[in-house]
């Protein structure tokens, strides 16, 4: 039986390839790019709900139940500020798909030193009771608003903090809406794009960036700050929405 059996309504110009029985789609734009349009999501994390949730800061990081959206503020404080949703059992360690809405509504320089302001997420072999500071596997980026000015960092961890400088990633954040996808490609490779495009399709991409075959264990969907001593009015503060993660199934 064909993998196109029964699918209705695809777009023109529409290619699909198959992996594991899973099927894929993609399709043509005006522009001639392909966007991806994936199958089910095999976890959709439910905003409406506590129930997977955890956190230690509700008023910095909380899952926001009457809008469906999680909140960050996030602030440089030796606190661990941290959200994380359990989904109960490790992703694929080769072949996994993370994509989401994030909204950035105040982005706010620091002032005097040691104060710079840093936000994570990504996918996480430990819940949020567990800060920055607590050696762990972790694949994902974090923010950075410092003297220097604004970062966006990709980085991965196997058995070690999150508190590293990771990649600068060529994209200046901004008070706006990015369209973010992070994909474990094999055992050792993953990668990351960061769009202002709702097709999740353009904007800054790397691919094949490098982790250790070791990076396994990531259960826990995990954004939280820096948790060191310092000031506190650098702010990176927004929402994320429309979290959908992928099991065995990658992006393009």
């Amino acid at each position: 039986t064909s993998a196109l059996d029964g699918q209705t309504n695809l777009p023109v110009n529409t290619i699909f390839e198959q992996t594991d029985d899973t099927p894929t789609y993609f399709f043509k734009q005006s522009d001639n790019s392909w966007a991806w349009s994936p199958p089910a999501s095999t976890y959709t994390p439910d905003m409406t709900s506590n129930i997977g949730w955890a956190d230690t800061v509700s008023d910095r990081i909380d899952n926001n139940n009457t809008t469906d959206k999680i909140d960050f503020d996030v602030h440089r404080t030796d606190t661990n500020q941290a959200l994380s949703y359990d989904l109960g059992t490790a992703l694929s360690n080769t072949a996994w798909t993370l994509r989401y809405k994030m909204t950035v509504s105040t982005i706010t320089d620091p002032s005097g030193t040691n104060n710079e302001n840093t936000m994570y997420m990504g996918m996480r072999s430990v819940s949020a009771s567990s800060n920055a500071g607590t050696s762990s596997d972790f694949i994902g980026w974090h923010s950075k608003v410092w003297s220097g000015g604004k970062e966006f960092h990709y980085m991965t961890t196997d058995g070690s903090t999150l508190i590293v400088e990771g990649t600068t990633l060529s994209i200046t954040p901004t008070t706006t809406t990015y369209y973010i996808t992070l994909s474990r490609k094999t055992a050792t490779t993953w990668s990351i794009r960061i769009s202002t495009s709702s097709s999740y399709t353009g904007g800054t991409f790397v691919d094949d960036i490098s982790c250790a075959s070791g990076t396994q264990g990531l259960q826990y969907l995990w954004i939280g700050n820096r948790g060191v001593s310092g000031g506190s009015n650098a702010r990176f503060i927004g929402t994320i929405e429309d979290i959908q993660i992928w099991d065995g199934v990658l992006s393009h």
